[in-house]
């Protein structure tokens, strides 16, 4: 009886322990995520391509860097209406992204580069 008792207690510690990296993996994923697409927006280059006519002729080198610099997975730049700028496959750039949403009712649309649309914190999504 004690040893089926220290089992399911061990085997409980286990379970969570296991529940609580894994989330806490997570976490550190989507800060991760999060701080690399703010850098991207707030890039002195990255403002400066948008202003160009073709900014995906500059930004998509970039984002190539940003990638092997990083280790993210992708780097997806697009503009405030979701048209990609930047893609890891060059031939879906400047396509509309599954991942675009509407800004709420009212606001004015944003004019910084959206890259944190695409860095999903699940790792899951891909466009």
């Amino acid at each position: 009886m004690q040893a089926v008792l220290i089992a399911v207690v061990v085997a409980g510690y286990a379970l969570f322990s296991y529940v609580s990296d894994q989330r806490q993996a997570e976490q550190a994923a989507g800060r991760q995520a999060r701080a690399v697409a703010l850098s991207i927006a707030d890039s002195p280059s990255v403002r400066e391509a948008i202003r160009t006519p073709d900014p995906s002729a500059r930004l998509q080198p970039y984002a190539l860097t940003v990638i092997r610099d990083t280790g993210v997975d992708f780097v997806t730049i697009m503009d405030p209406r979701g048209i990609r700028w930047t893609h890891p496959n060059p031939s879906r750039s400047a396509g509309p992204s599954a991942a675009t949403s509407s800004p709420p009712s009212g606001a004015a649309p944003s004019r910084r580069p959206t890259p944190a649309r695409s860095a999903r914190r699940s790792g899951r999504w891909h466009p």
